[in-house]
C-alpha cells in the first residue's frame, strides 16, 4: 500500500488550472482511495488514464471534503477549480 499526495495547495489557484500532480499506480491494484480536503466554493477533479497516448478521463469530482473508492488508471491526476482562499489537499491510496 502506498498514498501519493495529487494536490496539496493553499492561496489562490485560477480556474481551468493545469493538473498539479500525478499518481502513477505502483502496485497495479485496481482500486484505491481518494479523501480530499477543500474549502467552499472549490472544486477538484480525479481524472484517470491508461497512457500518455489517451485523454483524461473524469472519475469522480469533489465541492465539498469527502472520500471515496475509485478505479485505478496508470496515471491519475487532481485537477483544481474556483479556489480562491484555503488549503486544498487529495490523497490517494492504492
Amino acid at each position: 500500500m502506498s498514498i501519493a499526495i495529487l494536490a496539496n495547495v493553499a492561496g489562490n489557484q485560477t480556474e481551468g488550472a493545469a493538473p498539479l500532480s500525478r499518481f502513477n499506480n505502483p502496485n497495479d491494484r485496481e482500486y484505491g482511495l481518494v479523501q480530499v480536503s477543500i474549502p467552499s466554493g472549490a472544486t477538484v477533479s480525479i481524472r484517470g488514464r491508461t497512457s500518455n497516448n489517451m485523454p483524461w478521463l473524469e472519475l469522480t469530482s469533489f465541492t465539498a471534503s469527502a472520500g471515496t473508492r475509485v478505479t485505478l488508471f496508470n496515471e491519475m491526476i487532481a485537477v483544481v477549480s474556483g479556489h480562491d482562499s484555503g488549503t486544498i489537499r487529495v490523497e490517494i491510496v492504492d
